[in-house]
């Protein structure tokens, strides 16, 4: 998936949308539960804090979320390398 591509994707949408939550805060959780180190970044107190909520429990992917999140890869550059991540 590329990474322009990435917060626009409908599937992440929906996800977010079922989970109440922003598809920054999937593509977030999804790293975690794949197991990477992820340092988010912004500037915006509210994102901030939006990024923060995603190592709690309260954000939880089923396993089929994580795979059909996992299928989006397009073959693009995305925010990070997750070619070893499984």
């Amino acid at each position: 998936m590329g990474a322009e591509d990435l917060l626009d994707d409908p599937y992440i949408a929906q996800v977010a949308e079922a989970h109440s939550a922003t598809p920054a805060q999937v593509t977030l959780r999804h790293a975690l539960q794949l197991g990477a180190a992820v340092l988010a970044k912004s500037l915006t107190p509210t994102r901030i804090g939006d990024n923060a909520d995603v190592y709690g429990d309260e954000l939880q992917l089923s396993d089929a979320e994580v795979r059909s999140l996992c299928q989006l890869d397009k073959g693009k550059r995305s925010y990070w390398d997750n070619s070893m991540v499984q």
